[in-house]
């Protein structure tokens, strides 16, 4: 029963107030058949819906019943706490709904390729990608600071891809208000389904090491990319990121290429901000003729550079005390 139907019955001294039965959902009450024992976590989500509700059905009552020229102080006070109440009730509920949606699910969802890009500010932000055969719509990403269970979320963008034949959707997600120097896990989910956590660390301001590579485009099917990688990376645990500074497959178009080199870095490339460098062998089709650079754009999401026409062609960022700057000569294969 509203506790606006119940108006008269409050405000009437002879008449008995006579109270919903938990069955009856509204305002403090729970749903039926919600064993919070069991459930603590889906009970603290519904306590504080319910408290939302009736906090705002309440200071909605108080307004109706009382003109403006007659709120006396101390209404004008409950009123006020009741909304900063509300407010408040309404900003926790996405974290406490994020939290629910990324315990206690299976780790068996689409997510190939998952990883780490470079942003303008490694200390605060990170870039995270992945593939999937399936748009997974309503997709999260969330995240947590290593051993705390408080969890954030980001919206993910969502795009559909084709190149030589072969169709995925490519995610886009960003963590943003990062604290510097800070180990943090995050994930991908998706109603009950959700991808295992993943490790990273935010930059400091200080020194840092940095993995950097030439060109990794080979003909072996990127065993020997996999092995250089794979081996720098063991020997530099304490890298904190890494560069490939162009070329980084054979042929631009050829999907082949670019799965055998995502699958080079798995456990890598998820783990360290990854900074690509466009070459030129990004721009040529399956025909060996030139092309824009479709496949490398579309996989990596880098910092915006501000141009029209040559948008993250180029970029920069900051890591540490170092300000990075990646710039791109392919004035012949851009101009054909």
């Amino acid at each position: 029963v509203p506790p606006w139907k119940n108006r008269a019955a409050r405000r009437s001294s002879t008449e008995t107030a006579v109270s919903p039965r938990p069955s009856q959902v509204t305002g403090g009450y729970l749903p039926p058949r919600c064993d919070t024992k069991r459930d603590p976590l889906t009970g603290t989500i519904l306590r504080c819906i319910a408290l939302r509700n009736s906090v705002i059905m309440n200071a909605a009552m108080d307004l109706g019943g009382v003109s403006m020229k007659k709120l006396s102080r101390r209404t004008f006070l409950k009123i006020s706490c009741q909304s900063l109440l509300a407010f408040a009730c309404s900003n926790w509920l996405p974290g406490l709904r994020a939290a629910a949606a990324a315990e206690d699910i299976d780790t068996s969802l689409d997510a190939s390729f998952v990883r780490q890009l470079i942003t303008k500010d490694a200390c605060t932000t990170r870039t995270i990608m992945w593939h999937s055969d399936s748009p997974e719509d309503g997709v999260q990403l969330v995240w947590r600071q290593a051993g705390s269970s408080q969890l954030m979320a980001a919206a993910v963008h969502t795009v559909p891809f084709t190149d030589d034949d072969v169709s995925a959707y490519i995610h886009t997600a960003q963590m943003t208000g990062l604290h510097p120097v800070q180990d943090y896990e995050y994930r991908m989910v998706q109603g009950t389904q959700g991808t295992p956590w993943f490790v990273m660390r935010t930059a400091s301001k200080g020194a840092f090491k940095a993995l950097i590579f030439p060109d990794s485009q080979c003909s072996d099917g990127y065993v020997t990319w996999h092995d250089i990688a794979q081996n720098a990376a063991a020997r530099n645990m304490d890298a904190n990121f890494f560069i490939s500074m162009g070329d980084l497959v054979d042929n631009g178009e050829d999907s082949n290429q670019w799965r055998d080199w995502f699958n080079a870095l798995a456990g890598l490339i998820d783990r360290l901000p990854f900074v690509p460098v466009m070459g030129n062998h990004a721009a040529y089709n399956l025909a060996w003729k030139c092309r824009l650079p479709a496949a490398w754009l579309h996989y990596f999401s880098v910092p915006a550079n501000g141009s029209l026409r040559f948008d993250r062609y180029y970029y920069s960022f900051d890591y540490g005390p170092v300000h990075f700057i990646l710039l791109n000569n392919l004035w012949d294969e851009i101009e054909q």
